[in-house]
């Protein structure tokens, strides 16, 4: 081979690096290394002596040959025969080895040596332990590094933001997931991830199901995102909820008794709607019982009186949908929970409908 002998010092090789690098001859790298190395430089009649970034290309070339976290692991450690200090990047080709040999024990010992031994990791080094973990279904075990990774002003891939949904939700986990949430969201960096908008209406649906009104607002916030999202590209992608969803937030927040979830969800619907109709009865019913549930009388009423504005003079409305006795009684119920003090509270409203 030519280059065996056009490269005469560090910069040259890596020029043919890059070059084969780009061509994907990545046994013509390792070749050359172990030629170059073995070679005496021209100009001073030493032994050829690599930098850091010239042997992570070896690494990089002895990765993509298949080489075994093992064998990887070994030949970062040879960097220590040329008084070279295996970096962040070096560790990471070998991390990427055990990840692709699903080697959690050997990453997390790896990840471990990195701390103690002052090459501290970066954001590529926790992505790649913390996935591997969450993929083994060691959440628990990834959630050390992701604090560790959080704490250092890292971020946290999408990917692996993605991975910790899919175990979480497939596990049942949704106070880990609303954990999780909650900490990505103490940092700049990390609190723009958003799921897939199928992701989250999936999160919305298992903490409506589940009472947990902390991560259905952290699910409806996501929504409100990608509707945001889609208002300001060219051309505009009108993304809208369904309003069965809706009406399943607004029920959880009045099992929940959580104001702040029943205004995200009617704000979710205002924005999904974008003034072309009004809410289905259904709709305006589920917000009634919220604000009933919650103890808010006269938002209640309020609620009833846009509902009566916007139905009460339709032919095709059942009028069973008004009555005291079957779709407001929850709104009853909670006139007469204390007594004559709540009724008095509200003896105006009552009125206008007697």
């Amino acid at each position: 081979m030519a280059a065996f002998y056009d490269a005469p010092d560090v910069t040259g090789l890596k020029e043919t690096f890059a070059k084969y690098m780009a061509e994907q001859r990545w046994e013509d790298m390792k070749h050359l290394f172990d030629h170059w190395v073995r070679s005496l430089d021209a100009a001073t009649g030493k032994p050829n002596h690599p930098d850091v970034d010239l042997f992570n290309h070896y690494l990089r070339a002895n990765l993509m040959t298949r080489a075994l976290p093992h064998e990887m692991l070994d030949l970062a450690d040879h960097m220590l025969e040329f008084e070279l200090q295996p970096n962040a990047a070096s560790y990471n080709l070998v991390l990427k080895s055990m990840v692709a040999s699903q080697e959690t024990e050997g990453a997390e010992k790896l990840i471990e040596r990195m701390l103690q031994t002052g090459t501290f990791p970066d954001d590529e080094s926790y992505n790649l332990v913390v996935g591997l973990l969450i993929r083994q279904n060691l959440v628990d075990s990834s959630l050390k590094y992701l604090d560790l990774m959080l704490k250092s002003g890292y971020t946290l891939s999408l990917t692996v933001f993605t991975d910790y949904i899919r175990a979480c939700m497939r596990s049942g986990r949704l106070d880990t997931l609303t954990s999780i949430i909650e900490k990505c969201k103490t940092t700049d960096k990390n609190k723009v991830l958003c799921p897939e908008w199928t992701w989250c209406i999936d999160i919305a649906d298992a903490a409506f199901e589940a009472n947990n009104s902390k991560l259905a607002l952290f699910a409806l916030e996501y929504l409100a995102r990608w509707i945001a999202r889609g208002e300001n590209v060219k051309p505009p992608v009108q993304l809208s909820v369904n309003e069965g969803l809706v009406i399943s937030a607004l029920s959880a927040a009045g099992r929940t008794y959580n104001t702040d979830l029943l205004n995200a969800a009617w704000s979710l619907l205002r924005k999904s709607l974008r003034q072309k109709r009004a809410p289905t009865p259904e709709t305006y019913l589920a917000k009634i019982y919220a604000h009933s549930s919650i103890g808010q009388l006269q938002r209640a009423f309020g609620t009833l009186r846009e509902f009566e504005n916007a139905y009460g003079n339709s032919e095709d409305i059942d009028l069973e949908l008004f009555s005291p006795f079957t779709s407001l009684h929850p709104l009853v119920v909670a006139c007469c929970k204390d007594g004559f003090s709540t009724l008095d509270s509200v003896n105006s409203r009552i009125t206008c409908y007697t």
